[in-house]
């Protein structure tokens, strides 16, 4: 049993640039010990990786990376269950995955394939079925599909049914299409609600939406400490991407926050102190 765990998202990939924070949070509590290890950690994974004992994937194609050197390296990925996993364990951290594309407002193909035959009945076979079907639909593209990072609609060069998304929306408008079918997904549709705004009906300043996104930062941080995680301002991160989408909580330049931003401009250290346990 591990002392020490991390949780993240199930099949959602995680960027080589984030390793050192994420590792680091989950050995250390102090704040000064944690970034000594990350910087630690920053050219002893960079070492792994240049000696073949860590592969890292190509973000666009989660294929073995070809040339990781600089900012390629930074901006790699790994898989949380294949490739995260053997190298914390080696560490003594363990690994906690949140089941992922299970909604409410975006979902992968085989979850929302799984929910329509749940609120249908049906067998097995028939939902194996729908999920083909659905999958050929998103090939050829009368089937919305939705990308795993921003959740906007992409084309993506292969579609995997475990982790490329969909809307309620995007299915029900596919489905719509046969109209000899009756067929609807009834979930409840989960869209993006309204912008924050201010009494006067207008888009709240910046400084009001990342407010929002550091209050949703501490409460996930609290609910992690509760669960006996070690969160880290890294590990948070795809959770915030994610609720900034749901909220349709958007920066002055009127798109949801990317990751980087996040990082940089939200969760640092200059703008943000994680609550006390």
């Amino acid at each position: 049993m591990f002392a020490r765990w991390v949780e993240l998202p199930e099949a959602q990939p995680v960027r080589f640039g984030d390793l050192p924070g994420l590792i680091a949070g989950a050995l250390h509590e102090g704040h000064f010990a944690q970034a000594a290890a990350e910087i630690n950690l920053e050219g002893e994974l960079k070492e792994l990786v240049d000696s073949g004992g860590l592969m890292v994937r190509d973000s666009l194609t989660l294929g073995r990376h070809t040339f990781p050197l600089g900012a390629a390296l930074f901006d790699a990925v790994l898989l949380p269950r294949e490739d995260l996993r053997p190298l914390l364990e080696s560490r003594g951290i363990g690994l906690r995955l949140i089941a992922y594309g299970t909604g409410p407002t975006h979902w992968t193909i085989e979850n929302a394939a799984a929910a329509i035959a749940a609120q249908e009945g049906w067998h097995q076979g028939q939902r194996d079925t729908l999920r083909g079907q659905m999958l050929r639909a998103a090939v050829d593209g009368p089937l919305t599909v939705r990308h795993p990072h921003t959740g906007a609609a992409h084309r993506p060069d292969h579609v995997r049914d475990f982790y490329d998304l969909v809307t309620p929306t995007d299915v029900n408008a596919w489905l719509a299409r046969d109209a000899r079918l009756s067929l609807r997904w009834r979930q409840s549709i989960g869209e993006p609600g309204p912008a924050i705004k201010t009494t006067a009906g207008e888009a709240a300043a910046p400084k009001h939406w990342k407010m929002s996104v550091q209050a949703e930062a501490a409460a996930e941080w609290k609910r992690m400490r509760a669960m006996n995680c070690n969160p880290t301002r890294a590990s948070i991160r795809p959770h915030l991407l994610k609720w900034c989408r749901q909220h349709n909580v958007k920066t002055d330049s009127n798109i949801n926050p990317s990751d980087g931003y996040l990082r940089t401009h939200v969760l640092s250290g200059k703008h943000w102190t994680p609550p006390a346990d």
